[in-house]
Parts: C-alpha cells; sequence; structure tokens
C-alpha cells in the first residue's frame, strides 16, 4: 500500500492538468461520497439513459463551448500508439501487465482496468510500454466548439445555450437523456419557449439563432418519445461531469477561427465603449448597454468636477509668468505642460496630483495664514464639499453603495444618510444657514443644561450630535464606540487562536489601568508602580523640553516660570509659596481632605491615568521582538480628508506619557506598540487601515473583510445615533425634522 500511495504522489506532483482528476466510483466509501454530491442526491448517477454536463466560457472576448458525458466503461477498453512527436498531454503511467498486453495487441483484463481506474487514468493519459508510447482513447462522448458573433458583444449565454444545443445534436433522438448546466440562466431562456411560448416570435430575442436549434430538436424528441431533463447544478463545486465539461468549455475558447460555429452576424446597433479595466466592449441594445450608458454618465459627472477643480487650482496657485508679478513654478509648468493634450485618463491622474498638491499648500499654521488664504481655506478643492467628500479615493465607498442601495434598509434611513453626504441635514447649523432657525446651538444640550449661558453651548452640526461632546447623544455615541472595538478584538481573537503566543488581556471589554494591571501576565513584564513612575518622569520631561521651547520663543524679560505641583505653565493666578516654589491659582484652589497641598495635583493626575482604559490590550510573545500591542479606536467626523491623520495626533496625545512610560519600564526583548485605528463616520482609510492591521499581525484577507464589517457597523450607529437626536427633540419640546 505504500508502493501505491508513493507512486501516486509522484504521478500527481507531475501531472500538467491544471485540475484534479476525478473519477465517479459508486462502490465502498467513494459511492458513499459520490451519492452525497448534488448530482448523486438527485439521482443522476442511477439514470437510464445518456447523462451530459455543459458549460460556457469567455476568455478575453472569445466565447466557447464544451460538454461531457458520463461513462461507466472501464478505462482501456480503446488505445492507440502515440507518435514521438506529438508529445503527451495527460498522465504518463506506469503499468507492467497494461503495457505487456498493449505491445501484444491483446485486451486488457478486467481487473487490469479496474487498477488503471482506481490510479487516475483518463482519456488522453499515457501508458509506457517496453519501447512504445500507448494513448487511452476516448470512451465518452465530450467536446468544444468555438462560438462567433463575438462583435455582437459576447455573454456566458450564448455559449451556454450553445453547449446544449450540441448535446441535444450529438444524443441519439430516441434514447431519455439527462442535462446538467451551471447556468440558470440558459434553462430559463428555454423554458420560455416550451408549449405555447411566452412572446410570438423570437425577432427581438438576443441569440434567437440557437435557441430555434434547440426548441427543434426538442421537438424531435418529443415525436420519437424520449424524455429530456435539463437539471441546475452549481458550479465549480467538484462535480465531475461539470468539471470535465468546464475543461471543454476553455479548450473552446482556444479554437481557431475559421472553427467557429453560430458567427452569422445580425443587423441589430452595435455600441462600443471601454471598461473601467480597459477592455474594448460592443454589444447591441441590452442591459450591459443600459448599465455602460449609467456609468458613462456617472464618470462625465465626475469629470466635471475635476474640471472645475483643476480651474481652481490654477487661478489661485499657478499663474502666468505676466499675471500678478509672480512666475510659475516650474515642477507644475512642466507637469501641466505634460498633460495638456494627454488622454482623458491621463489627465485625471495628473489632475487628482495637483489637487492633493492644493491641499497640502492649504495646511499652514494659523499665525502664518494671511486673510486671503483663511478665506481660501473654507472653500472645497472640487465645486462642492460633497463632491469632494464622495470622489476621495480609497474610502470604502463600495460599502456605502451597497447599503444605500439595500432595499431592506427603510428609505427614510437611506434619506438621512444622503441629506448627512450633501451636507443637507436640517441640522441647527444648516437650518440657521437657510434662515430657518435664530440659533445654531445645540437644542438637546440646552434642554439638558439649562443652566449653561448660549453663548457656551456647541453649535448643532452633524458631527457634534452624532458624538460624545452632545449631552443627549453621549451613551448612543458610546455604544458605538464600543461596537467597533469589539469587531477588531473578535478578529484579534481568531489571531490569537491561529498564533499561541498571542494573549488578548481585553477580550470581554476595556478594563481601567488598576484592573488591567491586576492581569498577572502584565503585571510581570512591568509593574504599575514601575510603569506609573516612569510615565511621571516622561511627562515632567516633556513638559521642561516644551517650556524651554516657549522661553526661547517668548521676550527674554518675561521668562516663564512653570508650576512645581501639576507642572503647568502660562497661569494668569500664579504666586510664590514660603519656599520659593511657584504654585499655580489652579492647584491653590484645589483641596483634598487628609492629603497636603503639594500632593494635591499629583494626586489627582494619577488618579485620572487610573481611570483611563485602552480599547485594546494584547500579548504577542511569539513575534520577535516581542510586542506589547496597545489598541485605541477613533470615531471621528471625517469631512476633512485629513481626518485620519487628525484623530492619530488625538490618540497619541491622550496616551503619550503612559506609552513612554510603558516602554522605559518593559524589558529590552519587549517593545510598546501603540496601534490607533481611526474610523470617520461613514469612510475608512483604506491604506492606513491596512497598515494598522499590519501592526496587529492581521492577514490582509481577514483586514478587509474587517473593514466590510466595520463599514456596516458605522453605517448603522450614524443612523442609530440621527434617530436617538430626532426622538431627544421630540421629547424636550423640540422642533423635529420632518419625515
Amino acid at each position: 500500500m505504500g508502493t501505491y500511495d508513493e507512486y501516486g504522489a509522484v504521478q500527481a506532483w507531475f501531472c500538467r492538468r491544471p485540475k484534479e482528476d476525478l473519477n465517479i466510483q459508486l462502490k465502498g466509501t467513494e459511492g458513499d461520497y459520490w451519492l452525497g454530491t448534488e448530482a448523486g442526491s438527485i439521482g443522476a448517477y442511477g439514470f437510464q439513459g445518456a447523462i451530459f454536463a455543459t458549460d460556457g466560457s469567455v476568455t478575453h472576448g472569445k466565447m466557447g463551448a464544451g460538454y461531457n458525458e458520463l461513462s461507466w466503461q472501464m478505462v482501456g477498453s480503446e488505445w492507440r500508439e502515440a507518435q514521438p512527436e506529438e508529445g503527451t498531454v495527460g498522465k504518463l503511467l506506469k503499468h507492467p501487465k497494461a503495457a505487456a498486453a498493449m505491445d501484444q495487441g491483446t485486451e486488457l483484463t478486467a481487473q487490469v482496468q479496474q487498477q488503471l481506474t482506481e490510479r487516475g487514468a483518463e482519456d488522453g493519459d499515457y501508458v509506457e510500454g517496453a519501447e512504445k508510447l500507448y494513448c487511452i482513447l476516448q470512451r465518452r462522448r465530450r467536446g468544444c466548439l468555438r462560438v462567433g458573433r463575438e462583435d455582437e458583444g459576447t455573454s456566458s449565454l450564448r455559449p451556454e445555450l450553445a453547449a446544449i444545443e450540441k448535446v441535444l445534436q450529438t444524443a441519439e433522438p430516441s434514447e431519455d437523456l439527462l442535462i446538467l448546466s451551471d447556468c440558470k440562466t440558459a434553462l430559463t431562456e428555454i423554458r420560455k419557449w416550451i408549449g405555447e411560448g411566452l412572446k410570438p416570435c423570437m425577432e427581438t430575442t438576443k441569440d434567437a439563432d440557437i435557441l430555434k436549434a434547440v426548441v427543434a430538436r426538442l421537438r424531435q424528441r418529443i415525436e420519437m418519445g424520449a424524455a429530456t431533463w435539463l437539471i441546475k447544478i452549481k458550479a465549480h463545486r467538484g462535480e465531475p461531469l461539470n468539471e470535465g465539461a468546464d475543461d471543454e468549455a476553455s479548450r473552446g475558447c482556444r479554437l481557431p477561427a475559421e472553427d467557429k460555429q453560430w458567427d452569422a452576424s445580425t443587423s441589430r446597433i452595435l455600441y462600443h465603449w471601454e471598461t473601467a479595466e480597459g477592455e474594448e466592449r460592443r454589444a447591441p441594445w441590452g442591459q450591459s448597454v443600459r448599465q455602460a450608458v449609467t456609468k458613462k454618465a456617472g464618470w462625465a459627472r465626475v469629470a466635471l468636477e475635476h474640471r472645475a477643480g483643476y480651474k481652481k487650482w490654477v487661478r489661485r496657485w499657478w499663474h502666468e509668468s505676466n499675471q500678478n508679478g509672480r512666475a510659475p513654478n516650474r515642477t507644475e509648468w512642466q507637469q501641466m505642460s505634460t498633460h495638456w493634450w494627454a488622454t482623458q485618463r491621463e489627465w485625471e491622474i495628473a489632475g487628482a496630483r495637483l489637487q492633493q498638491k492644493a491641499r497640502g499648500k492649504r495646511q499652514k499654521p494659523d499665525s502664518e495664514v494671511s486673510q486671503e488664504e483663511a478665506t481660501w481655506q473654507k472653500k472645497p478643492t472640487l465645486r462642492t464639499w460633497t463632491a469632494e467628500y464622495l470622489l476621495r479615493p480609497e474610502q470604502s465607498r463600495k460599502s456605502l453603495h451597497k447599503w444605500l442601495k439595500n432595499r431592506q434598509v427603510p428609505y427614510r434611513r437611506r434619506r438621512r444618510l444622503l441629506q448627512v453626504m450633501s451636507h443637507s441635514y436640517p441640522c441647527g447649523a444648516f437650518l440657521r444657514k437657510m434662515r430657518r432657525s435664530s440659533t445654531s446651538k445645540c437644542r438637546v444640550c440646552r434642554a439638558l443644561r439649562p443652566q449653561v449661558p448660549e453663548v457656551k453651548l456647541e453649535h448643532e452640526t452633524v458631527g457634534h450630535i452624532t458624538s460624545a461632546r452632545c449631552v443627549g447623544q453621549s451613551e448612543a455615541a458610546t455604544a458605538a464606540h464600543n461596537r467597533c472595538v469589539s469587531e477588531i478584538v473578535k478578529v484579534l481573537g481568531s489571531v490569537e487562536k491561529e498564533k499561541r503566543g498571542v494573549k488578548i488581556l481585553t477580550e470581554h471589554g476595556e478594563q481601567a489601568m488598576g484592573t488591567l494591571w491586576a492581569n498577572q501576565e502584565l503585571n510581570e513584564l512591568c509593574s504599575w508602580e514601575q510603569t506609573l513612575s516612569m510615565a511621571r518622569q516622561a511627562r515632567r520631561a516633556r513638559l521642561d523640553q516644551r517650556l524651554k521651547v516657549e522661553t526661547k520663543m517668548s521676550d527674554p524679560k518675561q521668562e516663564e516660570r512653570i508650576c512645581s505641583i501639576c507642572m503647568v505653565g502660562n497661569c494668569a493666578g500664579k504666586w510664590t509659596d514660603a519656599s520659593g516654589n511657584v504654585v499655580c491659582c489652579q492647584c491653590t484652589a484645589q483641596t483634598v481632605s487628609g492629603l497636603e497641598k503639594d500632593s494635591v495635583c499629583e494626586e489627582c493626575w494619577v488618579a485620572k491615568v487610573e481611570r483611563q482604559r485602552f480599547d485594546g490590550v494584547a500579548i504577542d510573545a511569539q513575534s520577535k521582538p516581542k510586542r506589547l500591542l496597545i489598541i485605541e479606536v477613533k470615531r471621528v467626523s471625517d469631512t476633512m480628508a485629513d481626518y485620519w491623520q487628525r484623530g492619530v495626533n488625538v490618540a497619541e496625545k491622550q496616551y503619550e506619557d503612559l506609552c513612554e512610560g510603558i516602554k522605559n519600564s518593559l524589558p529590552s526583548e519587549w517593545e510598546c506598540r501603540f496601534v490607533p485605528i481611526i474610523l470617520g463616520k461613514m469612510s475608512i482609510s483604506e491604506k492606513a487601515f491596512g497598515e494598522a492591521m499590519e501592526q496587529l499581525g492581521i492577514s490582509k484577507a481577514a483586514g478587509k473583510t474587517l473593514r466590510q464589517t466595520l463599514m456596516n457597523v458605522l453605517l448603522e450607529e450614524q443612523d442609530k445615533l440621527l434617530r436617538s437626536f430626532n426622538a431627544q427633540l421630540g421629547e424636550n419640546g423640540g422642533v423635529s425634522p420632518a419625515y
């Protein structure tokens, strides 16, 4: 048995066929398997008649049809002597008994044929004799054909119908026939013309020439008293007949053009267009043409927006030498000259680069922005903020598109999302802009915090009402954040199962620092006392450095002195105590029972640090170097293109001192990796998210699936927050928008 397995492994290694060999055997364990397949479960292998499978293929603008018959004839019933110059396409088998019989020209015994079948021998395989090579001849009806009329457009339906017609032609009209097809559309088209038919004629049918032949052959079989069954099966599920028909269809695409069948042209108008992949397509009027027209109309709108953006960029940043006394930038001039007469696609690529450059020039500190530039920053790069938002590349817009097209989502919810994207959601800021409200302040915050003056309330924008800054929305916004974190931790848990050295410490939710460091594994790496001490030193060093920079930039006569307690400078009410230490008004105003004044701010800072919670913490002891992974998820407004970087800055600043303390406390063979994951309200940067997943050790496929899941979660939570806000407006006596 061991010799047989070794032989089979060697033959499989040197096999040049693209697919695995599949032989149907209905005895023993093999029989249980094949009878449990889709074809076996419907009784196909027990059918008392001819059994065929058909398939169609479209490859590089060529259509091929293939068919394959199930035959119970033993392998090796017929063979021929192979010529040396023809080469071997199938497997090369070594069977001494079969080779000896073929050399003598005698028939193979049933035992030898059974052995060849068990070794996976099929039509086209070769048996090596003493001095000659023998090819096993075809033992079942199978074949292929090249289907014509590609100049009028290609479709998978046409070769599928051609394959069925070829089977009806090959089989005897008087024998019962079972056809297995993986194309439901082809069977539906044929069914339309069974009986009286749905239409009086086939003049408007796209593949009427093949359908007429199919109906005629079916009528002939009915007159001969033969039964014909057409059954739909799933494609590429390991069914031997379907896989064989698929191979034949692929071979049909490679046949020469002079062998084409069903190539008669029609007089219909042909439409030509180019796909997004650069492939030339042509077809008569139909669903594919309608879809192409719709897409082209959308891209035409995109081109108009891009052109408007290019013109704005030229007016603002690129001048002729005699305009305003400013000479053009040489690099930009060459870029514009190179693409001035280029194709639309090349011009769009160049324009996108110029558009990014314009955004980059607008990113200046507030102190360096002139009044003219400040006005420019308030305007979108393209014609509208909506166009700039929707045309932002690599922001998971496909998930947004699917959500908007999902009819299971109520129309009102989809309409709210469209209003948010078009910056026309009826929040307080928009109503104030439209002069439908006297104030833009948040109505929910005003109702829940009546003691706060009007001027201190935040504006009622979409970003405000969908965040925790709104008093009434804090609970719902926190729930949205936690749901996103749980999805990320769930995927990270799958990595934990694959890599035994990875352990998630926050699998059941985020924890305060004191609770987190109660974990034995984390406490062994770095104790909480040591980490807190290092974080305190890092904070002092950072504030000292900031103080030196501020003192260097300020007037030497007005030297800044930092508070000795809370390490904060620039306090208007600072004073010096009896010991000569500078103390700010914030420290003197705080009193804590049982604590001295000098330790009040220290204790408050420690308490604040201990209340902080990482969204996720994992220990990866398998990587080199070993890593302590800290995950922080931020859900921020994605109106501006730099939302990811803004979120990263906030996350890093929030845990700057603590992360530095952890790094300084870990052993030398360990590193602390802080991984911020920034999610927009309705966007996720594909590139930045992929880099974050790579840092966490999550594969690209799993990261892509997670990103799509998070996009659905973000859209659902965004809608929940909007509905929550509208409900609170009604409860607090406000005027709810009309829906």
